[in-house]
């Protein structure tokens, strides 16, 4: 039996013993007559009888130094994890517990900020997880920042560009679109669509660009015609379209 058997249990938002013991009985399977005590939480790690594997790799999300227990609740926690990986070593296993940051979620709401010279050239980006999808920066809100404070953010994360000496402008404009597949996980669970704001950044010209490679390998400056044309988003397509009339009111 060559298989490892991985048990997660999110604990970042729970305080306490019952509920930390529940937490992990519930991740690997226990029976439900299983106590709520630690020595039958003790018990529970040193049986796993229902799930023969080679091994055993329990994750704690959220919980790194077990804070949601007391101190003696902690040590006797750290006691149980110790003595647990003891046995199985002597049965020839393998058992694990590690740690692991909450997942952060994005929000379903974001900028949209359009980045153009007064001879109408935009900037295009291309996305690095999605090779050959250009499109102008864009990103979701992060806390409780504002949307302008987002697209500054954003501007300044994606092209290095302070978007402060140059002329941000909100258009007033949202989009609310169905998310893409490929993104999904990336939002809480049950979230299908993003509303979009968009904003235009009028630059004096062709300003240095410098690239987050995480995020984007290449960019360039299009006509705005061209650069419409490329971007493989439609509310994207639609902004860059809408640059000559947005122009004489900046």
């Amino acid at each position: 039996m060559s298989e490892i058997a991985a048990f997660e249990a999110d604990i970042a938002v729970l305080q306490g013993k019952p509920a930390f013991i529940a937490a992990i009985n519930d991740a690997v399977g226990a029976p439900a007559a299983c106590g709520q005590n630690w020595d039958a939480l003790a018990d529970v790690l040193q049986d796993l009888s229902w799930r023969p594997a080679a091994g055993y790799v329990l994750t704690l999300v959220g919980g790194s130094g077990l804070v949601c227990l007391d101190g003696d609740d902690r040590d006797i926690a750290r006691e149980i994890f110790t003595e647990t990986a003891r046995y199985w070593a002597g049965q020839g296993k393998s058992f694990e517990v590690c740690f692991r940051p909450p997942i952060k979620y994005k929000q379903p709401i974001s900028a949209l900020v359009v980045i153009y010279t007064r001879q109408l050239e935009v900037l295009l980006l291309e996305r690095a997880d999605y090779p050959g999808a250009w499109q102008s920066v864009t990103g979701s809100r992060d806390g409780k920042e504002s949307l302008r404070q987002t697209a500054l953010r954003e501007v300044l994360e994606e092209t290095g560009i302070n978007a402060t000496n140059h002329v941000l402008t909100d258009w007033r404009r949202e989009n609310v679109y169905e998310i893409y597949a490929q993104w999904a996980h990336r939002y809480p669970p049950g979230t299908t669509h993003n509303t979009e704001h968009v904003f235009g950044l009028q630059v004096y010209g062709r300003v240095p660009v410098m690239l987050a490679p995480r995020e984007h390998v290449a960019y360039q400056w299009l006509p705005w015609e061209e650069a419409a044309a490329k971007v493989f988003s439609p509310s994207n397509r639609a902004a860059i379209l809408e640059l000559p009339e947005r122009v004489r009111h900046v």
